[in-house]
């Protein structure tokens, strides 16, 4: 009991702040705690103004798991007050929202994994394309030696006819002038 009391002063004091701040996010929870404690002391009036002035923040937010918190707290709230009806249909939605917020996850779970599966393809590409660059210098490579090497070999051949060489004979000179 005097944790509650403690808690409920510590929230009022959040709820001067930050409606002093106007953090409207952070202001729509202090609203939804509040409204829980409240709901907890069985303060329902004060309960559900708190829970009504969170619902008109987080509409304004956009924020799915704020707005599915406040339907659980109006379910709540709701079934206490014996309105089963309206308990009923704060229940559907939660259910509904709550479900709506997964398939949404689900989405960006797989768009997520589309993304790094393409990243993951493309990189994989880029690896395949440098390898084969690798391979097509290093085949040049080896076509441009073998080439030279056979360019160099034939302008050997070309010279070495061109040589005198000391076992050669001149083609011009006789047999009888070699022998006087």
């Amino acid at each position: 009991m005097g944790n509650d009391n403690e808690a409920l002063e510590n929230f009022e004091q959040a709820l001067e702040f930050r409606t002093a701040m106007r953090d409207r996010q952070a202001l729509s929870k202090t609203y939804v705690n509040l409204a829980e404690l409240y709901l907890d002391k069985q303060r329902y009036p004060r309960a559900k103004a708190l829970l009504d002035s969170a619902r008109i923040l987080i509409n304004s937010t956009n924020s799915g798991l704020d707005l599915l918190g406040l339907c659980k707290d109006y379910h709540r709230y709701y079934y206490e007050v014996n309105q089963l009806d309206s308990a009923y249909y704060y229940s559907t939605e939660a259910y509904l929202l709550r479900d709506s917020l997964l398939s949404e996850e689900s989405r960006q779970t797989v768009a997520e994994l589309e993304a790094q599966y393409e990243s993951a393809k493309k990189e994989q590409r880029i690896a395949e394309l440098n390898q084969r660059r690798a391979e097509d210098a290093l085949a040049l490579a080896q076509q441009r030696a073998w080439t030279y090497g056979l360019l160099g070999a034939l302008l050997i051949l070309a010279n070495v006819n061109r040589l005198p060489l000391p076992l050669q004979r001149p083609k011009h000179v006789s047999i009888r002038k070699c022998w006087k």
